[in-house]
């Protein structure tokens, strides 16, 4: 999560000058201006209610920050943020979440005070870093992941798919499924899961399909992944993937140049290789996101050991961060130059 959003959010400095570096630390640090700048430069909007100066009182500076945070959580919700379980509190960071929840709760007695106080600064690290990540992944799922449809997958380089022919309806019904299938492309592969959102499917599909083009299927024929685990566990297709977006990668000489003889590993050895050659191509495409981290002790890149183990929200991002910048070393034309004549 760190190293995504200070790729494509914070434009982040690599090492220990990385923006976002640790959660929740970092995101109710400053006031949250690291984790609220990250929000704004996704959803391309100013967030209301931001607090624009502070006050040396901590119990009103306390409050401040609450309705920020209300209202952070409010404009959230409103364009479809699955955010109704966090509280504006649980935002806050250790000092001011205490002073609220005993605001929001007298103690009758000071044991009973005392007891609480005890309580909410032991549980506070477990309940700040929830509340901050389902923020974080709710404001990528609708201001990133949505964004994901068969029209924009199709015309990203490097895809050719054909279009469904038109045909004409007559009655409501007909109608409305036309309009359903319209949505989805024609392709029954993007739309209709009760698991994945469409743009989670359009992940898999993208990555099939270059995985398939990278390895030598018939044109337009790609390989099909129903999870994210079984994508990026399989070595060959990984590979493929890149190859199919960076081809310069599997020249002779290249990163991927011995994909080829890869393409049905048989052993562990084999397929421990072909993540070795992911992780190598992705060095080299500077996407494998090791500049984007912090210290070497708390982040590192992605390394071939943890390709096979990204699934569920690590894998969605993973995928995610892929298709925002693979199609970027797609070739759009060849400029081929001939030999001059002296």
């Amino acid at each position: 999560m760190c190293q995504w959003l200070n790729y494509h959010a914070l434009n982040g400095k690599p090492g220990p000058h990385a923006p976002l570096k640790a959660i929740p630390e970092d995101c109710y640090a400053h006031n949250g201006k690291v984790a609220l700048d990250a929000i704004e430069a996704l959803c391309g909007k100013q967030l209301p209610g931001r607090l624009q100066r502070t006050i040396s009182n901590e119990r009103e500076l306390a409050n401040q920050l609450l309705a920020q945070y209300e209202a952070l959580l409010l404009f959230l919700i409103e364009r479809g943020c699955l955010l109704n379980q966090v509280r504006p509190e649980q935002l806050l960071e250790r000092n001011h979440y205490i002073l609220i929840r005993d605001q929001q709760a007298p103690s009758p007695t000071r044991a009973v005070k005392e007891a609480r106080h005890a309580y909410w600064d032991e549980t506070h690290a477990m309940v700040a870093h929830e509340a901050w990540l389902n923020v974080l992944l709710q404001t990528i799922r609708v201001f990133s992941l949505q964004r994901l449809t068969p029209k924009t997958f199709a015309a990203l380089p490097g895809v050719l798919v054909a279009k469904p022919p038109a045909s004409p309806q007559k009655d409501d019904a007909s109608k409305k499924s036309a309009k359903s299938t319209k949505s989805q492309g024609g392709d029954q592969e993007l739309g209709g899961s009760n698991v994945y959102s469409v743009g989670e499917c359009v992940l898999l599909k993208w990555f099939g399909y270059h995985a398939g083009n990278g390895t030598g299927a018939p044109a337009g024929l790609g390989k099909r992944f129903n999870t994210f685990g079984k994508a990026f566990d399989d070595g060959a297709s990984f590979c493929g993937c890149l190859a199919s977006n960076a081809a310069h990668l599997a020249e002779s000489g290249g990163a991927l140049a011995s994909l080829k003889t890869l393409l049905e590993p048989a052993t562990d050895d084999e397929k421990g290789e072909l993540q070795k050659m992911a992780e190598s191509a992705l060095e080299k495409l500077r996407c494998d996101l090791g500049a984007c981290g912090s210290d070497d002790d708390l982040i590192e890149a992605l390394g071939a050991e943890d390709f096979p183990t990204l699934d569920s929200a690590r894998g969605v991002l993973f995928c995610l961060h892929l298709y925002l910048t693979l199609p970027n070393f797609v070739p759009k034309t060849t400029i081929e130059i001939g030999r001059a004549h002296v």
